[in-house]
């Protein structure tokens, strides 16, 4: 059984308990529920800032400085390519 499918059978388990139901009918648990939906978003914002602070202090890139180097460098690699065909000719 897939964890999925078992998630899925265990809420509908616990929809068929009358205490759960009385539960969800609070406007104080649909707003804790709805807190803990977007906690997920709201750690990886705050790690993120965090890792970039980090990174800017022990002097190492994040990966969108990588990328750009990498960019920059494969840019400066084509020109320097072509100088060299240029002076070939």
């Amino acid at each position: 059984m897939s964890l999925l499918r078992a998630a899925k059978d265990k809420g509908v388990q616990l929809l068929a308990d009358p205490r759960i139901v009385q539960l969800l009918q609070s406007e104080a648990a649909v707003n804790l529920l709805s807190s803990l939906a977007q906690l997920p978003d709201k750690l990886e914002e705050i790690g993120s800032g965090q890792g970039e602070r980090l990174a800017k202090n022990l002097g190492l890139v994040t990966r969108e400085q990588f990328a750009a180097l990498e960019q920059r460098l494969a840019r400066l690699e084509e020109r320097l390519a072509e100088k060299s065909g240029q002076d070939a000719t």
